[in-house]
């Protein structure tokens, strides 16, 4: 069996799945096989076999879905599902810290979504030089509280695209203005690795009364209102360092004002009695001749 030129994903099992086939001289080798990576144990095990697996190893291609399984397709209009076995280990998810609507001049225009870890540990999905589906993004996934539609908000304005951000705060922008305003369970997704759900009010307006207003959720959480915009961790640092930066302009292009340091005053005394007789006694015994010899 090789692996030569193939893709592979990282489940959110922490297992790797990757296709491989038998050798074939000057050949990239078929049929297509299914095989894991167990880093825990560091093996590699043979999964079940997909049913479309009649082409050449080169033309497979592998995408993992936000409900963590992976769909497999060797270039032609037959596509499989992978469902892998397990889960993830809890400090592998996404976390979220909360949800903040945008007041636009007509309504809320988009909210952001502030948490860690929004692009997972990876970006899950590779295939060298042929095929990048990478995933290290956050999806916004939200399941109505009526009726059980599933729908996805459109994510944007990440704070980062680095992976592996650990308790870093995270944010990221969702637009849902298609969705149909009402109480859901709100989720993010990276990697096909889901947070805990929050309950989410998608509404209208930025400022609502839930028992009147159309449009407004059933069961009002405490704070129906926007009253402030959204702020972005990125933003936050972002004006940090410009203010460092105007300050650093101010002093350079402020005058220089040169100050000269104090001067300490110098100490004096008084002369005692015995020095005043001393200098007395010198000056009556000076003679002319000692001051013409001191003067050459």
């Amino acid at each position: 069996m090789v692996c030569n030129d193939c893709p592979a994903s990282l489940l959110p099992n922490g297992k790797v799945l990757f296709t491989a086939a038998p050798y074939k001289f000057n050949d990239w080798g078929s049929p297509i096989y299914f095989l894991e990576y167990d880093p825990f144990t560091n093996a590699i095990s043979q999964a079940p076999t997909p049913p479309n697996n009649g082409e050449q190893l080169y033309w497979s291609r592998l995408m993992l879905l936000p409900t963590g399984q992976v769909l497999f397709g060797p270039s032609i209009d037959n596509v499989q599902c992978y469902t892998p076995d397990g889960g993830p280990q809890e400090y592998w998810r996404p976390t979220i810290q909360d949800v903040v609507p945008h007041c636009g001049q007509t309504g809320i225009d988009y909210y952001l979504l502030r948490g860690t870890q929004l692009n997972g540990l990876s970006q899950a999905n590779m295939y060298g030089d042929d095929c990048y589906a990478a995933t290290n993004y956050p999806l916004v996934r939200l399941r109505s509280i009526v009726t059980g539609d599933v729908y996805f908000g459109r994510t944007y304005d990440f704070t980062t695209m680095a992976v592996a951000t650990g308790t870093s705060p995270q944010a990221a922008r969702f637009d849902v203005r298609n969705v149909p305003y009402g109480e859901y369970e709100l989720c993010v997704i990276a990697n096909g690795i889901s947070s805990h759900c929050i309950i989410f009010c998608h509404r209208q307006r930025c400022h609502c009364d839930c028992e009147k207003v159309s449009g407004c959720c059933r069961r009002c959480p405490e704070d129906c209102s926007c009253k402030e915009d959204a702020v972005d961790p990125q933003v936050d640092r972002l004006k940090a360092d410009l203010r460092a930066l105007q300050v650093s302009v101010q002093r350079l292009i402020s005058p220089r004002i040169d100050q000269q340091a104090a001067r300490q005053p110098k100490e004096r005394r008084s002369a005692t009695k015995a020095e005043r007789e001393a200098a007395e006694r010198e000056a009556a015994d000076e003679t002319p001749q000692r001051r013409r010899s001191r003067r050459a």
